[in-house]
């Protein structure tokens, strides 16, 4: 076959930031369908390269009339990086120059003749101008109909009615004015909803809410001709994630032993685990123990940072789900996406609520309709609403000042208001403290050296930990702060600044030494050990033949102490002084500092900022300059699917339901 490029090697000297990956897909996709069509060739190099960002499909209309894979050095390269054009040719690198694709008319007709549309059976899929390979479109379709058929309304039965509007009149008791109504309409809501979802920020109340809604409805299960109690079951997608859902729900269950019976909160869930836990994933196997022929055996599953379930994993959450079961998921729709392939929280949450069917908005109504705040709750009520599953929780109850303020301003890229508040919190010294609950500290790049605020910063936060007299005192202090970027690679990358930092500590390329904390980077089943857990570097201070041996030590989140694994076992790793905000999804650190990258970055975005931001319980640092601020907020870094348009949203959907 005949193609543009003889080899992967010079596909990717033309075509900057391809893999060769990419060469070998096209090159596949054009012999199994007998194209050599330079447009159709880059096609299937562009659904390959989305593919590898996170997106399921590739859209014509986004790449129609697009230059694509230019390099322009300054993007690709980090700055100490860039070499001189001459240089480069002298080495025997040709520039990248890209590729121009044509109108979308042209493009849609040139695949339109292949006949890849869905009931051809071939390994593409062109539909609704989204170009799939057949497998993902298959998981989207299959994660529509999966909800579609959880997506029931619930009519309560009278005594059930009478039990739910007692149970939630005595769960908002104390509440006046209105200040919870949303979290109540959720409760309701919850109730008749067979599948919901449960969205809101930081401090919204997410899991205040969720514990209500778990203890109604066991009330009004009890109230059933077949009395019982519902199984209830909890996960999330990180062990961090299940064990702050954990301690989140058994809060909120202490909070409510004076005005809840007993039973019924001895009744609610008292552990979380991941969901690869969940279902059972064997150690060195891809096989799970729970799957379409063997389901789960619970009447509720509650799922918490849904956001960051990827497309895949979806598919095996619903797979192993009984129709008969409920589904509820908590999340923050504006959070990044997760680090796999799809964005299934913001496909199937759409944009703003557009109010209640009829049939939910009046049980709801039912069910709000006692208590202090009578009226109070306002249930908007629309008969072409898709989104009668979905309640939003916007007002925060949490004391974090600035934090949220600056917060929500970056999600709806209030540029100019978000800066004001960035200068009106700029140091003018370096003085390092902890931050009061909310504070931010705003370090402008232009008036401060980076690395001497980056060394103040690790004396003041890293250096205690290897002084601390214990281990856990130390990974207590390790715990309490953390330095977040954008990017792994490059100058203030991930490994640039563990590097710097290692060398203020006196500790230079070494990362075996008292104190060193470190991040798993490759699932191990022998050793328990999975990517994203994080240890501490610690000798052992036992008395036994090992003493002053060092270990890394990891949190057993379930006993709540720290278990020691040889260095010998461990799977690979890093140190873990920086992380990337991906990284972070699911854990909150008492203090945080993001750190903006030097030169403008196409991943730096509103989401990025936002997650990493929201990750700080009770301090935000921010270091970086007003402009690098400002073209975040202004560009978009969207995940393509085509879920929203076969998901549940759909009117389609009570077809698939019925089908």
């Amino acid at each position: 076959m005949n193609l543009v490029y003889k080899t992967s090697k010079n596909c990717q000297s033309q075509l900057a930031e391809t893999e060769a990956i990419d060469y070998f897909f096209a090159k596949e996709m054009c012999e199994e369908f007998n194209q050599t069509n330079d447009q159709v060739f880059h096609l299937f190099i562009a659904l390959s390269y989305f593919m590898r960002q996170g997106h399921s499909c590739l859209p014509v209309s986004v790449i129609a009339e697009q230059l694509l894979w230019q390099n322009n050095n300054e993007e690709s390269l980090d700055k100490s990086e860039i070499i001189a054009t001459d240089t480069l040719l002298a080495k025997g690198f040709s520039l990248a120059n890209g590729f121009s694709f044509a109108s979308k008319v042209q493009l849609i007709n040139l695949l339109e003749k292949i006949q890849l549309a869905p009931e051809n059976n071939q390994a593409l899929v062109f539909d609704g101008e989204l170009l799939f390979i057949r497998r993902y479109w298959q998981y989207e379709q299959e994660i529509a109909r999966k909800l579609c058929i959880l997506n029931q309304f619930e009519k309560l039965l009278p005594e059930q009615l009478e039990i739910g509007k007692e149970i939630i009149s005595k769960l908002f008791l104390n509440l006046s004015n209105g200040k919870n109504s949303q979290q109540k309409i959720a409760v309701a809501n919850a109730l008749g909803s067979r599948f919901c979802i449960i969205s809101g920020g930081p401090g919204t109340g997410k899991t205040y809410t969720v514990t209500r809604v778990l203890i109604c409805l066991q009330a009004i299960y009890q109230a059933m001709p077949t009395k019982g109690q519902l199984k209830i079951a909890m996960a999330a997608p990180t062990g961090k994630a299940a064990q702050r859902l954990k301690e989140s729900i058994s809060h909120a269950k202490h909070e409510l032993t004076d005005s809840i019976d007993e039973q019924i909160l001895n009744s609610l869930p008292e552990n979380a685990m991941t969901l690869h836990r969940l279902l059972g994933l064997k150690p060195l196997s891809l096989h799970l123990k729970y799957h379409e022929k063997y389901q789960l055996d619970c009447d509720v599953l509650l799922i918490d940072e849904a956001s960051m379930i990827d497309m895949v994993m979806m598919v095996k959450i619903l797979r192993a789900l009984r129709n008969n079961c409920r589904l509820i998921l908590l999340g923050d729709v504006n959070q990044l996406p997760s680090v796999d392939t799809g964005n299934i929280l913001a496909d199937i949450t759409g944009g703003e609520h557009s109010g209640y069917l009829s049939e939910y908005a009046h049980q709801i109504k039912q069910l709000c309709s006692t208590g202090v705040d009578e009226g109070n709750a306002e249930v908007d009520e629309n008969n072409q609403s898709q989104l009668s599953y979905l309640s939003y929780l916007e007002q925060s109850h949490r004391s974090s000042g600035d934090i949220l303020k600056l917060a929500k301003m970056v999600i709806n890229k209030e540029i100019q208001e978000s800066l004001d508040i960035l200068q009106n919190n700029s140091v003018s010294g370096l003085e390092i403290k902890p931050l009061t609950k909310g504070q931010i500290q705003f370090i402008d790049e232009a008036t401060h050296d980076f690395e001497y605020w980056l060394k103040a910063i690790s004396e003041f936060y890293y250096r205690p930990i290897e002084k601390a007299e214990s281990k856990e005192t130390a990974y207590a202090f390790l715990t309490k702060f953390r330095i977040l970027v954008s990017t792994r690679v490059g100058t203030r990358g991930v490994i640039d600044l563990n590097n710097k930092i290692r060398q203020f500590l006196n500790h230079g390329q070494n990362d075996c030494y008292r104190g060193c904390p470190i991040m798993i980077t490759q699932n191990s089943y022998q050793a328990g050990l999975f990517n994203g857990d994080i240890g501490l570097i610690w000798p052992d201070d036992s008395c036994g033949k090992n003493k002053g041996h060092h270990y890394a030590w990891f949190e057993d989140t379930e006993k709540k102490e720290l278990y020691p694994i040889h260095l010998s076992r461990l799977p690979e790793y890093e140190t873990v002084y920086a992380m990337t905000i991906h990284k972070t999804q699911g854990s909150e650190f008492d203090q945080v500092a993001v750190v903006l990258p030097q030169i403008e970055s196409r991943l730096l975005d509103a989401k990025l900022l936002y997650t990493g931001m929201t990750r700080a319980k009770h301090g935000l640092m921010i270091y970086g300059n007003q402009a690098i601020w400002k073209k975040a907020l202004s560009q978009d870094n969207p995940r393509y699917s085509g879920l929203k348009k076969h998901s549940l949203n759909n009117p389609e959907c009570a077809d698939k339901r019925d089908n």
